[in-house]
This record gives C-alpha cells, structure tokens and sequence, in this order.
C-alpha cells in the first residue's frame, strides 16, 4: 500500500520549511547589521593613571592618518631599562581593569604607552578594523617622537589588541622591527574564532572586521611571546596555540593553565617567565633569524670550444727518379 501526502499537508510542509528560511535569513541579516555592536564594547570612561596609582603618565595627544583624534598615556623607561612596551587593550573595559600588570612593567622599569582606540575613552569616531589599525600606527609615532626608538619598543597586544599588534609589527617589516612582540590571549582571525563558537552561522561570508593574523604572522621579524590561558573561554587556547606554530622563531610559549581570558598574569610563575623574556629582549639576546637569502643562480658554464673537424693532409706523391 503506497502512502502520499495530501496536497494540504505538502503545502503546509512547504510553508514551514519557507518560514524557518526566512526567519533565519533575517537573522543573518540582523547579525551582519549590528556585528560591529557585537564585536566592539567600548567603555568611554575617561582614564586617569592616578587614580590607579600609576606614576609618571603623562597624557599625549595626537591624530590617526584619516584625522581622528586620540589620547594615549605614557611613562618613560627608568634607567637601566630601555625597552618601552606600547600596550593594545581587548575589545572592551577601561584601561584601569588592566592596572594591575600595568604596574608590574612600571615596577620592573620598563617605559609604557597606554593607546587608546577611535569611540574608547571619549574618542571620537567609532571602531573598525582599518580604523584601529591607523590608531595603533599613531600611538608608535606618538612614541617615536618622545625619543624611543622602534627598536627599542615591545608591541604587545592584549586579545583583539593581538591582531593589532600583529598588524603593527608585520608592517614595520626588516626595515626597522620592533626589539619584541608580545600577544596576550591571541587569535587566529575573528572569522576562524566565531565559526568555531556559532557553526550554524556563515561568519567566514558575514565578517567585515577580519583581524586575519594567522596570515601577518609570519612577516615579524622580531622575537615572539604567546601567552596562553588555558581555562580561556572566550577565545579558546587552540588558537593561541595555532597562531604560535605559524610564527617564525625566535619564539616561546606560556601557558597559564588555571588562568580564564584576563587571568594571565595571576600565575608569579608565569609573570617571572613573562619578565625573563622580556630581559632577555631588553639586553639583545634574542634577536630575530634573518630571512634566509634567495640562492644565487647556478652558474651556466661557459661553452666548451668545439674543435674545429681536422682536415685530411693530402698524402704526397713519391717522385720517381
């Protein structure tokens, strides 16, 4: 006996498959129009160093290359330290729920510039990923004419600041790198890291931001640090992981296994291990491996002569006498 579905019961099928359709492509669209609402928290709370006992910042300003205007804050090395970290935060907070490390680098000496990006701290503008490019950019010139060298600069970068300090520091290329690079709960790319959190979604086709640092990594020529934490649910340590194998050497790992996404730093192991990495940096013993030079062409040998063919000597007549 053969079984067929009533026209009214095809019909209605129909219509709730169309339906689930059009629900979720509404959805899609809904998530494309406010992404950067989604990837974005922005605390304009303005940021005092004093209130969190932080000595010797002082406020600068300066201008993105499209004209956006920014503030940073910044503390010279103490002698004998050289090195100057320039810092870029995650993607949400004020700068005062990171005081805590901040004052670590200061109580080791080391110089410090707190960036800022466009719609944080009361900046104008809002963010986008080419947007905060430029404002990272601005805060290493800020630096610069402060008297700091490049080479004497570690680019760190803290969560979504990783792909900011990727970006920076792959820029600067062989030309003038930075001395070190520090990347704090890094990722791959935002694409990568939201298809692995939201499958049912096409973000690889949806994302406008794409922070694509597994592809930048490898024009660093500078000494690399991961930090890791290994209870991290908000950008799973795999991913750190995976950057580091795409990194070129010199380069060194630390995992803070019992650390969440803002935990590095509550491991004194971990910090020791962080601070001898940077020491080490701080006194030139770890420098970048030049790019192996392109091999000469193989030398073509020079033609050998081609003899000329003998000529056959014509045999002479015996005179007779």
């Amino acid at each position: 006996m053969r079984l067929a579905l009533e026209p009214h019961y095809l019909r209605r099928l129909v219509g709730i498959f169309c339906t689930i359709f059009a629900v979720y492509f509404v959805f899609l669209a809904f998530l494309v129009l406010i992404q950067r609402q989604l990837m974005y928290f922005p605390d304009k709370t303005r940021f005092t160093p004093a209130a969190f006992q932080l000595d010797r910042f002082t406020e600068l300003t300066y201008a993105a290359a499209d004209g956006t205007k920014l503030h940073g804050f910044y503390a010279p090395a103490k002698a004998p330290r050289k090195l100057t970290l320039v810092f870029f935060q995650g993607n949400a907070g004020n700068l005062g729920i990171r005081a805590e490390k901040i004052k670590l680098w200061r109580e080791q000496g080391y110089g410090v510039m707190l960036a800022t990006y466009r719609g944080f701290e009361g900046n104008e503008g809002s963010p986008t990923e080419s947007g905060l490019y430029q404002d990272a950019r601005s805060a290493v010139e800020a630096v610069q004419r402060r008297g700091v060298r490049i080479r004497d600069m570690i680019i760190y970068g803290e969560s979504l600041g990783t792909g900011l300090a990727v970006e920076t520091a792959a820029q600067m290329g062989t030309a003038a790198p930075p001395a070190g690079v520090i990347l704090e709960v890094p990722y791959t790319s935002i694409p990568e890291v939201g298809a692995y959190r939201y499958p049912f979604v096409p973000i690889f086709w949806m994302l406008w931001d794409r922070y694509d640092s597994i592809n930048k990594i490898q024009n660093i020529h500078a000494p690399i640090l991961v930090l890791q934490a290994g209870k991290d649910r908000v950008i799973p340590p795999m991913f750190a992981k995976k950057l580091f194998d795409a990194a070129p050497p010199p380069k060194q790992i630390l995992t803070n296994i019992n650390a969440d996404h803002m935990g590095i730093y509550s491991s004194p192991d971990i910090v020791k291990q962080i601070f001898g990495f940077i020491n080490e940096v701080d006194k030139g013993m770890l420098t970048a491996v030049p790019a192996p030079a392109a091999p000469p062409p193989p030398a073509v040998a020079a033609p050998a002569p081609v003899a000329e063919p003998a000529v056959p000597s014509t045999p002479k007549k015996k005179s007779r006498r």
